[in-house]
């Protein structure tokens, strides 16, 4: 397993701006976006009063659905970028060849090099953007780390929807569906599985622990779902 782990490190590394992104156009267009959102998060940060009205049982949708919804369906779009000529020319089963037997790495290492960006983009963005409301080091980073669940889960749900059909347009139509759905229906279709839990305030609206419950939930489904990704592109 680490001989397989050290090879398609090496090999990734190797042909990354050669085979995977030609010039380093995806990051160079990741890293436009984030800092596209660095400058929003500054010039237009959340209102002062958003602790208070989130206690209050308000659902400031206008306010976290950049972060639950907006962000991790960039993330997805990204995804599906990278991995597009993989399913266009049938390529997967090449990199599937290459990189062993048992698990895909060089696929979770290329989900796991735009899902970090985006995560650790996502958190700084949210520790400026909400630089009004917290009065300490910790609170920030709580309310920055609460919305990173969402960008693993849809990133990691498109992925396991595209190995398993072949077919990168199932993954983009099923994880677009599922984000409209939840955003239309105010996170009540797919109750605790909805990703909307910050922007229709689950926290004060239904209860601390429902929050909790789904946030773990929404991330320990993303992480089973790119783990069985893995396995099912590495046949």
């Amino acid at each position: 397993m680490r001989t397989y782990f050290c090879k398609n490190v090496k090999l990734l590394y190797s042909n990354y701006y050669t085979i995977y992104d030609i010039r380093g156009r995806i990051l160079k267009l990741s890293f436009g976006i984030i800092f596209f959102l660095l400058l929003i998060s500054i010039y237009n940060p959340a209102p002062m009063e958003y602790i208070s009205l989130l206690s209050q049982r308000y659902k400031l949708v206008s306010v976290d659905n950049m972060y639950d919804y907006t962000i991790p369906m960039i993330s997805c779009c990204i995804i599906a970028y990278a991995f597009y000529n993989d399913y266009k020319n049938n390529a997967h089963e090449l990199i599937a060849f290459f990189s062993g037997h048992g698990f895909n790495y060089i696929l979770f290492f290329r989900w796991f090099l735009y899902t970090s960006l985006f995560s650790v983009g996502s958190f700084i963005t949210a520790l400026m953007y909400y630089r009004t409301v917290y009065y300490g080091a910790i609170q920030g980073v709580l309310l920055s780390l609460r919305f990173i669940p969402n960008i693993i889960f849809l990133t990691s749900i498109m992925l396991l929807i595209t190995t398993a059909a072949k077919n990168i347009y199932a993954g983009i139509f099923i994880t677009t569906a599922y984000t409209i759905c939840d955003y239309l229906s105010f996170g009540e279709l797919f109750k605790i599985l909805s990703i909307g839990a910050n922007t229709y305030n689950f926290y004060y609206t239904i209860s601390p622990e429902y929050y909790i419950v789904n946030r773990i939930l929404i991330l320990t489904i993303g992480i089973v779902s790119i783990c069985i990704a893995g396995k099912i592109s590495s046949n």
